[in-house]
């Protein structure tokens, strides 16, 4: 479902193949993958989670949600501009 979004919303990336931007890199190793998705689904309301029989339509929109409009975060994060965002994230590498 990612890949079929483009490229322009949601980047599949296999990080065995892909060489990924240093900064990017160290970001999602001090973050991790559950930390990311817990910021991106904070308020995300247990009716509008994905089922096991979710179709791929269902799929796409809460894919298109949380990535393109963001309608999980929190509000505060949401509204945050993308410079805050990038030196909260140059803090976070930062501090390890």
């Amino acid at each position: 479902v990612h890949r079929s979004l483009g490229s322009h919303i949601s980047k599949v990336r296999s990080l065995q193949l892909d060489r990924l931007p240093f900064e990017c890199e160290q970001l999602l190793q001090v973050l991790g993958n559950t930390r990311v998705n817990a910021m991106l689904e904070e308020n995300l309301s247990t009716s509008a989670t994905l089922k096991q029989g979710s179709s791929r339509q269902e799929r796409e929109e809460f894919i298109r949600n949380k990535y393109v409009h963001r309608m999980y975060v929190a509000l505060h994060r949401r509204t945050m501009p993308l410079q805050d965002l990038k030196k909260h994230a140059r803090q976070a590498i930062a501090d390890g």
